[in-house]
């Protein structure tokens, strides 16, 4: 069956090489989500000279994209420097990273995160690079906070999802509970496992419905509804 992934922007210091950093990142990725050896072909770097992003390197990749992709494994497309990119060119990639092909990881490296536009950052999962050359998905609070959340919404109960939205009301706190949500969910969807995958949409369709002023509490609810509802 075939899995969908959460397009991810890949946060790194100024100095980084971003090369090698998406390297490691997809290294990692691999094992998590259980891809094993990766074959030639699973993983595309684009712009690895970090010169302006164009659109016309965005057709490129949705052309390459456009070709069938590696039955029952994942792949990785992965486009250095974006932060780089034009506005049309980023324009251009938001359908892509909001549904991009099955079995498909968009992965967007970046020093500069406020070059992006909103619309670009609201369609991933934002995920920093450590000193240590390991991701940070999210700081320990925020990253107990959703496996805590996960954990009571595995029951069911949509009584315990709204018990559970009350207790996130401020609206910071609310967005970091959901980056972290979805954090955690694309990181563990793993081949065939869509339902996560999904999870992880929801979850950043909330986070764009915190930007248009909508109230948290009422979010994080129909977020919930939906995670109950895709688990079962």
């Amino acid at each position: 069956m075939a899995s969908y992934c959460t397009s991810v922007l890949l946060k790194l210091a100024n100095h980084d090489d971003h090369l090698a950093r998406a390297n490691d990142w997809v290294a990692k990725d691999s094992d998590e989500s259980k891809a094993g050896t990766l074959n030639p072909g699973q993983v595309s770097f684009y712009n690895q000279t970090g010169e302006t992003f164009k659109i016309a390197a965005i057709r490129t990749v949705l052309n390459d994209l456009a070709y069938a992709g590696f039955r029952g494994q994942k792949r990785w497309c992965v486009l250095l420097h974006f932060d780089k990119a034009t506005i049309p060119a980023q324009n251009a990639i938001l359908k892509l990273l909001e549904e991009p092909p099955a079995d498909t990881q968009i992965v967007l490296t970046v020093s500069q995160t406020e070059k992006l536009l909103p619309t670009v950052v609201s369609r991933c999962v934002v995920t920093h690079f450590d000193e240590l050359n390991q991701v940070q998905a999210s700081d320990t609070n925020s990253t107990a906070d959703a496996e805590m959340v996960l954990q009571q919404l595995q029951a069911g109960s949509y009584t315990t999802a709204i018990d559970l939205a009350n207790q996130f009301k401020d609206r910071a706190a609310a967005a970091e509970l959901l980056q972290a949500l979805a954090t955690h969910l694309s990181q563990r969807a793993g081949a065939g496992e869509h339902h996560r995958a999904a999870a992880a949409t929801e979850t950043l369709i909330a986070l764009k419905n915190l930007d248009q002023n909508l109230n948290p509490t009422l979010v994080l609810e129909h977020c919930f509804f939906k995670l109950i509802s895709l688990s079962k």
